[in-house]
């Protein structure tokens, strides 16, 4: 939080809400050596139905959802 005195400006959005959200996760591995593996993972994430306050009191909803493809090395040891 930062403490910004008062300069007569409006703000033109408030997305300080809380809703239901979910995802979905999921992962293979391939060993490359006796402690060393490849692994890709996806992930896809979402949250139902969130409400923005837009200028002048408008409303905004809209459902947001987030792909992730992540690529990666795991050691072991």
């Amino acid at each position: 939080v930062v403490d910004v005195p008062d300069i007569g400006l409006t703000p033109v959005a408030d997305d300080s809400v809380i809703v239901p959200a979910w995802q979905i996760l999921g992962g293979v591995s391939w060993p490359l050596g006796q402690s060393l593996d490849l692994t890709v993972e996806y992930r896809l994430f979402g949250a139902i139905g969130p409400e923005f306050a837009g200028a002048g009191g408008t409303k905004v909803e809209a459902d947001y959802t987030d792909s992730t493809l992540s690529l990666g090395l795991r050691m072991a040891f």
